[in-house]
């Protein structure tokens, strides 16, 4: 993700990235059990990881 510089709000990159997160996570949450949220805990991380390698191969292929 890009920015183009500082937004009206104020607020840095990361600090919306965060806040997005946040609320995400609280909107997910809404509802479910223990259980259930260290199950999708465990599916999103592996999901992250998985586009993480995604991203460092077609940059590693774009690159060549």
């Amino acid at each position: 993700m890009k920015s183009s510089g500082a937004s009206d709000s104020g607020l840095a990159c990361g600090q919306k990235m965060n806040l997005i997160a946040v609320a995400l996570a609280n909107a997910i949450a809404e509802g479910k059990d223990p259980d259930e949220l260290e199950f999708l805990s465990a599916i999103l991380q592996l999901a992250g990881e998985a586009l993480s390698v995604i991203a460092a191969v077609q940059s590693s292929c774009d690159n060549d």
